[in-house]
């Protein structure tokens, strides 16, 4: 990788970086990351739970 394509990759990385929202329930311990997508359905695996929106994404 050259130093242009480092600087593209940090950037998007820190576009998603900013897009995506944390909370934490200390009475539950649960960390919950998501963005602030509508979403369309969700799926349960195992100890965590994945919520997609409707063009197909991973939205928390």
């Amino acid at each position: 990788m050259n130093l242009e394509e480092i600087k593209k990759k940090l950037k998007e990385i820190m576009c998603m970086a900013k897009e995506t929202q944390f909370d934490y329930d200390k009475e539950n311990d649960t960390l919950f990351i998501f963005k602030k997508d509508a979403v369309k359905g969700s799926i349960d695996v195992g100890n965590y739970i994945v919520d997609f929106t409707h063009e197909g994404n991973v939205a928390g």
